[in-house]
């Protein structure tokens, strides 16, 4: 069944049209163009193709490394919507301690026009202690991801914490971006956000079923113990419909596979049978969890012959991630 699985991932990707192929490595062709190409049309002299540059530099994640340079760069572009995705690209891409410089530089000349260079401060503290250097900066701008990078280069910063939990006051009143990007600061800094557990508890108790199960997400990110957060999202997997995140959430919580493999391969078998969507998800979930969801195999060899090429590829991707690392 392996053989299967890997044949049919490998011919999906050489025929999908947005499949990565590394060949030759240094200069990958991925979608339809090299990443070479990719990074030359950040410069190009019309608007919306920088804009696709971008968006797929950004899409493309750390196989686009190489191109770091030309991102920050794009930061300078005369047109903001060029700015604002090469902004959501870098901590996508990532980025490494010799950048540090150049993401200071963006940092400082940031125009305004996104939350503070939000994508340029999370590509620091995503670069951690070596990043030191820009803590001045990043303490002059105070930002829900100025504090995330403060936290995430010294993690002695107390303050920093202290600025994400009072953004959790008047949290209904806020804009639902900025909801969201509070959220997932939290979540991201893990463990050493307890001091924003007992405000999160609260809210998992909000009448809107979709924020408590952001917010239980959250909670199980930063205290992976907590049973009542875990709980809710696993109930939330009964009556499962397309809108309901549960599944995409247990799949990014893989130290509680133990528990969410069951209840997922369960929410599979009780899901209505035109539900194609909700099978794509708990695929996708399995294979985010990884190795520890063998049991699941099963199912999603099963799936390898599903009408719907979206979970047959769902399918046979979880495989390989499960089988092959």
């Amino acid at each position: 069944m392996r053989t299967i699985a890997t044949t049919y991932l490998l011919c999906w990707s050489v025929a999908s049209s947005i499949a990565m192929q590394v060949a030759p490595e240094d200069d990958p062709l991925i979608f339809d163009k090299r990443l070479r190409q990719w990074t030359q049309l950040l410069a190009d002299e019309t608007p919306e193709v920088r804009y696709r540059a971008a968006s797929s530099l950004g899409q493309i994640g750390p196989k686009a490394n190489a191109a770091v340079a030309a991102v920050i760069e794009a930061l300078k572009d005369d047109n903001k919507v060029v700015r604002r995705l090469a902004d959501r690209a870098l901590p996508r891409i990532g980025a490494q301690a010799r950048d540090v410089p150049a993401l200071i530089e963006a940092f400082q000349r940031v125009r305004g026009d996104y939350e503070g260079g939000s994508g340029v401060a999370e590509t620091l503290g995503d670069i951690g202690p070596e990043a030191r250097d820009a803590l001045p900066v990043l303490k002059e701008r105070p930002g829900i991801w100025s504090a995330y990078a403060i936290v995430q280069i010294d993690p002695g910063d107390e303050s920093a914490i202290r600025y994400l939990v009072d953004q959790l006051d008047n949290f209904e009143g806020r804009h639902v971006f900025t909801r969201k990007e509070i959220l997932r600061a939290l979540g991201r800094i893990g463990p050493r956000a307890h001091a924003a557990l007992p405000a999160l508890k609260q809210m998992m108790l909000d009448e809107d079923q979709r924020l408590r199960m952001e917010v239980a997400y959250v909670v199980a990110r930063v205290d992976p113990d907590d049973k009542k957060a875990l709980h809710l999202l696993l109930t939330s997997l009964e009556g499962l419909n397309p809108d309901n995140l549960a599944a995409k959430m247990l799949g990014r919580l893989p130290s509680q596979a133990e528990a969410s493999v069951p209840a997922l391969i369960k929410a599979h078998h009780t899901a209505n049978n035109r539900d194609d969507l909700i099978r794509y998800y708990i695929a996708e979930a399995l294979g985010e969890i990884g190795p520890k969801a063998t049991t699941a195999l099963p199912l999603l060899r099963d799936l390898l012959t599903h009408s719907s090429p979206r979970v047959r590829e769902a399918a046979a991707v979880a495989i390989y991630k499960i089988e092959m690392h």
